[in-house]
């Protein structure tokens, strides 16, 4: 398929401008955000998964508006379960596509095409509103089992919508740094060494007496210091 595929959790997918013969939206996964884009000239809106909510998109002049799960056949309903759970789809405007919605599907699993106020625009209803809310007053009827309850009388201005996405950082990255190496411990020999101890000379004074002349004699010895 072409267009835009998305599968995983927690996908946020806005402002596509999708055009051509395989012009699609194609969600497999949960908890997936589709709003304002346009899809048209091609396939339109497919999801698989759980708890997705398409809203605010134009979706025109495709094969099928919106494909919403269903079972394959009741076989498959029983051996592995719902092919979607929970989607929602309001505020999209389903314009002139040649099937508004996928029914080909024998059994569906339970989702919602209204948000319990308000629905979708369907250029193929043909309700009135005759309290002039903006909701027409009876349901557009998919199949047995889906409706929506509160269609649109106008299509929904998706241009209007402002798009917030989630704030987010840039991841940052820290370079190892180099771990100093320790300078190479000196050995004893490469010590700086004392200076040598100090030496001092000392006098010694000894003396006789001749003919009562003092005489003296002095010598000298070094002493070290400890």
């Amino acid at each position: 398929m072409g267009g835009i595929g998305g599968s995983g959790t927690g996908n946020i997918i806005t402002k596509n401008n999708i055009t051509g013969i395989l012009s699609t939206i194609h969600i497999n996964g949960a908890d997936n955000v589709i709003y304002a884009n346009r899809i048209t000239d091609g396939i339109g809106i497919a999801a698989k998964g759980y708890n997705n909510t398409f809203y605010a998109n134009h979706v025109e002049n495709n094969t099928s508006g919106a494909t919403i799960g269903g079972y394959q056949s009741d076989t498959s309903y029983e051996q592995s379960g719902p092919r979607t759970s929970n989607t929602t789809l309001y505020h999209n405007n389903f314009i002139n596509n040649r099937i508004q919605v996928w029914t080909s599907y024998p059994v569906y699993g339970t989702d919602y095409f209204d948000n319990g106020k308000e629905g979708n625009y369907w250029s193929d209803y043909r309700g009135e509103d005759a309290n002039g809310d903006g909701v027409g007053d009876e349901p557009y009827v998919i199949d047995y089992k889906r409706k929506d309850n509160f269609p649109l009388m106008t299509p929904f201005d998706i241009d209007s919508l402002s798009i917030e996405l989630p704030g987010w950082e840039a991841p940052t990255f820290e370079l190892p740094q180099p771990t100093p190496s320790e300078p190479p411990k000196p050995t004893p020999s490469e010590l700086p060494q004392p200076p040598p101890f100090p030496t001092a000379l000392v006098a010694v004074a000894s003396g006789v007496s001749i003919n009562g002349v003092a005489i003296c004699v002095f010598y000298y010895r070094k002493k070290r210091h400890h």
